[in-house]
């Protein structure tokens, strides 16, 4: 039973046993190296989250509206995280959050929806559609990062 949680996982276990001194058993999880996945109509936008996500050492694919973004995301991409703007041409983000969470796939994915209207209604909307957290556009590095962290630590 270990050995398969283990294998599904990507990882491996390992076992050493010499009669009479014992038995050595070693788990073996590969380092995973977060994918975050960020979704923004605006290019420099979606350079500052970079920016503030230097530091985690996360893998960032970057779209820009939720049609490109639920293209890689019907095609087998599994990010860690999504964080989306909810104003965007083609699709915007309020539509790709409730694909995300009517998929069977995806619907445990995290997201984070970023907006420059920061109203309560609207906040409650995503919240209520099923975004774990919701963010105001200018975002400040030291409120944001910590709400990042909690998903990908």
């Amino acid at each position: 039973l270990t050995y398969q949680i283990m294998t599904a996982h990507k990882g491996d276990l390992r076992a050493v046993s010499r009669e009479g001194e014992g038995s050595t058993f070693a788990v073996v999880l590969r380092n995973v190296i977060p994918k975050v996945l960020v979704v923004d109509d605006d290019p420099i936008f979606r350079k500052i989250i970079g920016q503030y996500l230097l530091p985690m050492q996360v893998d960032i694919t970057e779209c820009e509206n939720g049609a490109e973004a639920w293209d890689l995301l019907t095609n087998d991409f599994r990010p860690h995280l999504i964080i989306s703007d909810i104003n965007m041409p083609v699709r915007n983000g309020i539509d790709l959050l409730v694909d995300i969470r009517m998929h069977v796939k995806m619907s445990k994915i995290p997201v984070i929806m970023v907006t420059g209207n920061s109203d309560e209604k609207t906040r409650e909307r995503v919240l209520r559609l099923g975004a774990q957290d919701f963010v105001s556009k200018p975002i400040d590095p030291g409120d944001f990062v910590p709400r990042v962290r909690q998903f990908i630590a």
